[in-house]
C-alpha cells in the first residue's frame, strides 16, 4: 500500500503497532464504505417517505422528482431534511418493492451512484492488476468514499503478488478471499487463478450494492463454497425477492452478467469493461466530472461521517472498536469476513467428486450446519478452541491417570496375593 500512488487507491501514511494490533495509518475516508453509503441513503428516503405519506395522502398535489439514469422517467425527489438515521442490516429485506406502499422502488434504485463507484473501482483495479498484483478481497465494504466523491479501494491485507522473482505469474492458487465474494475458480483449486478473480467479485460487489447484501449472504460459508461451485453464476434474479430486474438497466444487468462468468477468460479485463457501453457517459472527462458532482450531492452530502456514526454507538475512543469484523444486526447473515488458508495452495479439491449426485446435497448440507456449529464458521474463536483442547487434554491425562492407578491397584493385588499364597510353589495347608 505504501508503493501505491493512484486516485483511486487508498493512501497508506504510515503503520504502527499497538499491543498485538497492526494498525495502518490512512487518509480518512469520511463517509465510509459504498455500501454504508447506499445503505444510509436509503434509510433516510424511506424514513422521510413514511413521515410524508399521511401529507401526501391528504393532499394527493405533492410532487416529488428525482431524474434516473440515461433518463428514464423522472421519479420521487427524497432528498429532504429528515433526520439521518444509522441502517439497519435487514430493512432491505424483501426487495425494493416491499417498500412500493409508501414509496416508488425505482426511488431505491441508486444505479447511477453505484455506476460511478464502479467505474472509480474498475479504475483503481486496473492499476493494481497493471502492477502485477491481485486484491483476492473486492467487496462493497473495501470500496471507501470520501465527501468529495472520491472513490478509493481498501484493505490489501490478502492481497497477492503475479510477480515472483522478477517474472509474471500465470496464477495462484492459495485459499483466500470472502466466501461470497469469491470467484468459482479461487475455491476449486483446480487450474488455480489470476486477476480474473477480482473481476467475478466486482459483479458480486455490483449485485451487493443494488440489494444491500451479497447473493448467497445468508447461507453459512460451506453452503456458499457449494453454490458458487455448482450453481449458475448468480444474478439480480437469485435473490427472488419480488422486484422485476427490468428496474435495472439493461446494460447494466449485461456488464453485471459479463462479470459472473464462470469461465475466467470468458471474463473482461478492466480496460474491457471501462469500454463497456454501460459506462459510456463516463468516459470523457466532463462526463465523468459530472456524474461525480452527482453522486456527492445526492448521495454524499446526505451521508452521515463515518465518526458522527460512532457517536451514535457510544464511541468516544477509537481503539475501543473492532478493527477487524463489522457487527451486524441479522442473527442469520454471517459475517463477511476474509478467509486465508496458506496451505490450500498444496491441495486439489474436486467439487464434482466430492458429491457426485444432487440427492446427496441434503445430507452434505447437514454436515455443513454440524461443521458450522462445531465450529462456529467465519466466527471461529481460536482462543476458545485452544480453550477446549486443553480442556480435552486434561480430561484425558485424568482418564490415563485414573486407568494407571487402577492398573496399580490390580498390580498390588496380585503381588499381594502372590505373596501370600506362594505363587507357583502353593500347596494347600501350607499357611496352616
Amino acid at each position: 500500500m505504501r508503493l501505491s500512488s493512484h486516485p483511486n487507491v487508498l493512501i497508506c501514511h504510515t503503520s504502527f503497532v499497538r499491543d498485538t494490533d497492526l494498525w495502518l495509518v490512512t487518509q480518512l475516508m469520511i463517509k465510509g464504505s459504498s455500501l454504508h453509503c447506499l445503505q444510509s441513503a436509503r434509510a433516510r428516503i424511506l424514513a422521510n417517505a413514511a413521515a410524508a405519506a399521511p401529507a401526501i395522502a391528504a393532499s394527493k398535489t405533492k410532487s416529488l422528482t428525482n431524474a434516473s439514469i440515461e433518463g428514464r422517467d423522472a421519479i420521487y425527489d427524497c432528498w429532504t431534511t429528515a433526520p439521518l438515521h444509522p441502517p439497519d442490516d435487514g430493512f432491505l429485506e424483501g426487495g425494493l418493492t416491499s417498500k412500493s406502499s409508501i414509496i416508488k422502488p425505482e426511488c431505491l434504485l441508486f444505479e447511477s451512484h453505484i455506476t460511478y463507484i464502479l467505474y472509480e473501482t474498475i479504475h483503481g483495479l486496473k492499476y493494481i492488476h497493471d502492477n502485477g498484483q491481485i486484491h483476492r478481497d473486492v467487496k462493497a465494504g473495501n470500496i471507501l468514499l470520501d465527501s468529495s466523491a472520491d472513490v478509493r479501494i481498501a484493505d490489501f491485507g490478502v492481497s497477492s503478488w503475479l510477480i515472483d522473482g522478477g517474472n509474471r505469474r500465470e496464477h495462484t492458487t492459495t485459499f483466500v478471499g470472502t466466501p461470497c465474494w469469491m470467484a468459482p475458480e479461487v475455491m476449486e483449486q483446480v487450474d488455480g487463478y489470476d486477476y480474473k478473480a477480482d473481476i467475478w467479485s466486482l459483479g458480486i460487489t455490483a449485485l451487493e450494492l443494488c440489494k444491500g447484501y451479497a447473493p448467497y449472504a445468508k447461507f453459512s460459508p460451506m453452503k456458499v463454497l457449494l453454490l458458487t461451485i455448482q450453481e449458475d453464476p448468480p444474478s439480480l434474479d437469485t435473490y427472488n425477492d419480488g422486484d422485476n430486474v427490468a428496474l435495472w438497466s439493461d446494460s447494466f444487468r449485461s456488464m453485471v452478467n459479463l462479470c459472473l462468468q464462470k469461465d475466467p477468460n470468458q471474463r473482461p479485463t478492466c480496460q474491457e469493461l471501462l469500454a463497456h457501453r454501460h459506462f459510456r457517459p463516463l468516459v470523457d472527462a466532463d462526463g465523468r466530472a459530472n456524474w461525480r458532482i452527482r453522486t456527492k450531492v445526492e448521495l454524499c452530502n446526505v451521508v452521515v461521517d463515518v465518526d458522527k456514526s460512532l457517536l451514535w454507538e457510544g464511541v468516544t475512543d477509537p481503539f475501543s472498536c473492532s478493527s477487524a469484523i463489522d457487527s451486524t444486526k441479522k442473527k442469520d447473515r454471517p459475517a463477511g469476513t476474509s478467509w486465508i488458508l496458506p496451505l490450500a495452495s498444496h491441495m486439489e479439491v474436486d467439487s464434482t467428486s466430492l458429491f457426485p449426485s444432487p440427492r446427496w446435497r441434503g445430507e452434505q448440507f447437514d454436515f455443513f450446519d454440524e461443521f458450522e456449529e462445531q465450529t462456529g464458521g467465519e466466527n471461529f474463536n481460536r482462543e476458545r478452541l485452544l480453550a477446549q483442547d486443553v480442556d480435552k487434554v486434561t480430561a484425558n491425562n485424568n482418564e490415563t491417570k485414573e486407568m494407571d492407578s487402577n492398573k496399580d491397584d490390580i498390580a498390588n493385588f496380585f503381588d499381594e496375593f502372590e505373596k501370600t499364597t506362594g505363587g507357583e510353589n502353593f500347596r494347600p495347608g501350607r499357611q496352616a
